[in-house]
């Protein structure tokens, strides 16, 4: 089954769930994907095929920047670099969440999985000593790779990093660093003109290969007809101003305006 498949499930079943109770008041629709035009990769088999191509063609070390909590490209990310042969480096942030839900589900990828790695930086270690799971690290530190291991390897190695302060550390220790690239799997308006300037005074090419986890505008609007408020008032959204075109009942309120709910 497709997430496009897994979508329109979870969407009618929320649909059967609101009416049964009845939440028909006011309903806050969220908006994210109005006016951002069609995606390039439709789901996150399309996304996983997308880091497997910049692995299959790339002849220096990969970045992955992504949000950790986000478990299905995770898992789209480690599924590629297992057909490519390539170890994926993850931070200590990375391998404690999914240490942790390891115990819900045995069919997330762990630090101790062939073909991944642990990349210690101190900042997360301090903070998960401080959160009293010191004993993690001990267990993190039998899949630890170091900066040299990295540079050595580096054709063969897809690294989760951030637009922060590590990632310049990082990049220093790439000799040459000259034809990396980043797999950026995130919305593309995280990225700053001063990201983007680095990377080409470096010679590192972003690629974005990103879903949106967002609902699309079809089955936002499917969901608004079965719930049938009586007010449906936008949030989350550039484009407020186009929902009175797909929606009924539209009350568009400004940021900090106060709104009595009618009785």
């Amino acid at each position: 089954m497709n997430n496009n498949s897994v979508r329109e499930k979870i969407l009618m079943a929320s649909e059967r769930r609101m009416i049964k109770f009845g939440y028909r008041k006011v309903t806050m629709m969220e908006g994210s994907m109005l006016g951002r035009g069609e995606q390039e990769y439709k789901d996150e088999v399309a996304v996983e095929n997308g880091i497997r191509d910049v692995l299959e063609n790339k002849r220096n070390i990969a970045f992955l920047f992504l949000s950790s909590q986000n478990i299905d490209r995770l898992v789209s990310a480690y599924k590629a670099c297992r057909k490519t042969g390539t170890t994926f480096v993850i931070d200590l942030y990375t391998a404690f969440i999914l240490h942790k839900l390891g115990a819900k589900t045995k069919s997330l990828p762990q630090f101790d999985w062939p073909n991944v790695r642990v990349k210690f930086f101190k900042f997360h270690a301090d903070k998960i000593a401080e959160a009293g799971h010191e004993k993690l690290l001990y267990l993190f530190n039998k899949r630890k790779i170091e900066m040299d291991e990295i540079d050595r390897t580096k054709e063969k190695v897809l690294m989760i990093l951030r637009d922060n302060s590590l990632f310049p550390r990082v990049v220093r220790h790439i000799n040459p660093v000259k034809g990396a690239v980043i797999v950026y799997s995130m919305w593309e308006g995280y990225l700053t003109d001063k990201f983007r300037a680095y990377c080409s005074d470096n010679g590192i090419t972003i690629k974005q290969v990103h879903t949106s986890g967002h609902a699309v505008p079809k089955h936002l609007v499917a969901f608004a007809k079965a719930v049938n408020s009586k007010n449906l008032v936008p949030i989350h959204t550039f484009h407020a101003d186009r929902y009175a075109e797909m929606f009924d009942n539209v009350k568009v309120l400004n940021d900090g305006e106060l709104w009595e709910i009618p009785s």
